[in-house]
């Protein structure tokens, strides 16, 4: 077999955002957004991206609560001849 002559693409975004209510409660919530886009020399596409999503909630009297939830798209077009 011969090497593959595709292009591909690596994406990491993190978005952070921090509120505070005013009882006192801190929440943040960070979002990692992993992107990879992967074109063959044939014309395929593949497409994956994952989101790991953590939301933490710190209460004014000490007490932490952590969510965690995780989401993956994946879309393949193949062109085969």
């Amino acid at each position: 077999r011969t090497p593959s002559n595709a292009n591909e693409e690596l994406r990491d975004t993190i978005v952070e955002k921090k509120k505070l209510s005013p009882q006192g409660t801190l929440l943040v919530e960070k979002d990692v957004i992993t992107t990879k886009k992967r074109l063959t020399s044939r014309g395929s596409n593949y497409y994956t991206r994952s989101t790991l999503t953590t939301r933490t909630r710190r209460e004014k009297g000490g007490s932490e609560t952590v969510e965690h939830s995780v989401c993956v798209e994946t879309d393949n077009k193949s062109v085969s001849q």
